[in-house]
């Protein structure tokens, strides 16, 4: 009787849950293809990800500056939309419209074409975002303005979190009165951005490999007499690092300064490579300490497995050791020993450790034994030796 109860109540709360997603599910996409339509006029293009629980959906219109205005109306009802699902029930869960506009209220997209820049995911390799957008808008010629929103999951929820770093930092920057706005459609709750304009280079990279991002960015300057579109010129760079869902100027590249490339660079793709290079090489000549041999000892002994075995009181006759064993290009390599003194005239050192010290970050890459953080020797390292 109970078995028959228990599969009786099941087909009911399945006929209940069932007759509620039907109802649901079909207003929602129904909504969907209503937006779409007014939006681009059916005209339009979609790039669909899987990022965590969520079915990321970018939609811009296939509209394009080439296109008639009977055949397609470009410049009405152009912003770009952000649409975020659940993976496994396709609920939709809520819609971003990107726009662009003044704090007077004065829409700048309005007669403009606005289109996607650049998309990064978490899986492309970031840990401190879900995923993350670059827009850009056109007035119609060269000129044009770049808003950005990284989207974070805070309380089951995609938020947009950050932006752009401050653009008063550059000469001619866009006034910050100038903004770019999210704006979630169901509950038109927005989200307000700065915004740079469109002569920048932007590159997103975890360049000190700890984990976060960080953001490139190359600016060049107009030179009267040179305003050619695609005249190479030299960039300058600077990097910011994502703190407290903000981007500040990151002190370990170039010492937080401004850096001008040493060559003209252009537009194409060989040329964002050069540019990634000198990011890259510049980063790597800045961040080097250049550890002198006596900084290396003084990093080890401070080891706690060193400042044990200093401390450990051999006999008056022996004496313990650290010091300088060789050094290589990129390594300094210490020596920890005691000279045990046999007789008069004989003896023999006995090797507690060597370590093996990075130059630039002053790490110990590797040593011949490993240990924990009290002093107790786990096993002989399997990656000793090392250059």
């Amino acid at each position: 009787m109970k078995s028959r109860l228990t599969i009786l109540l099941f087909l009911v709360l399945s006929i209940i849950f069932g007759f509620l997603f039907l109802q649901n599910w079909p207003q929602e996409q129904e909504s969907l293809e209503i937006l779409l339509q007014e939006q681009f006029d059916n005209r339009y293009k979609t790039k669909v990800r899987a990022v965590d629980d969520y079915l990321i959906t970018i939609i811009e219109s296939s509209c394009s500056f080439g296109d008639s205005r009977d055949s397609c109306k470009w410049d009405a009802k152009k912003t770009p939309l952000i649409v975020v699902q659940n993976i496994k029930s396709n609920k939709l869960l809520s819609i971003f419209k990107i726009g662009f506009m003044n704090n007077s209220k004065t829409k700048l997209d309005t007669g403009n074409n606005i289109w996607l820049v650049d998309v990064k995911y978490k899986n492309d390799g970031f840990k401190d975002f879900v995923f993350l957008t670059e827009w850009g808008i056109s007035y119609g010629g060269s000129s044009g303005l770049k808003g950005m929103a990284m989207f974070q999951k805070i309380n089951n929820e995609l938020i947009p979190v950050s932006n752009y770093p401050p653009v008063n930092d550059y000469p001619g920057a866009v006034s910050q009165e100038k903004n770019m706005t999210l704006t979630e459609i169901q509950s038109d709750k927005a989200y307000l951005f700065p915004i740079i304009v469109d002569s920048y280079s932007t590159f997103y990279q975890d360049l000190n490999k700890d984990g976060k991002t960080d953001f490139l960015f190359a600016r060049w300057e107009w030179i009267l007499g040179k305003e050619s579109h695609y005249q190479a010129r030299p960039r300058f760079l600077r990097v910011y690092e994502l703190n407290n869902n903000k981007f500040e100027i990151a002190k370990w590249w170039n010492k937080g300064e401004e850096y001008k490339t040493p060559e003209n660079i252009g537009y194409d793709k060989t040329d964002e490579l050069k540019l990634l290079n000198i990011f890259n090489s510049v980063y790597k000549s800045s961040s080097c300490k250049n550890l002198t041999e006596d900084n290396a000892v003084d990093i080890v002994k401070n080891l706690p497995e060193v400042k044990t075995y200093l401390g450990l009181g051999v006999a008056s006759n022996n004496s313990v050791f650290v010091g300088v064993d060789h050094t290589t290009q990129n390594l300094i390599t210490i020596h920890v020993y005691e000279a045990v003194k046999d007789s008069e005239t004989k003896g023999h050192s006995a090797t507690f450790n060597w370590y093996s010290v990075d130059k630039c970050t002053g790490k110990v890459k590797c040593s011949f034994s490993e240990y924990d953080n009290k002093g107790k020797r786990i096993q002989v390292s399997n990656k000793y030796p090392c250059d």
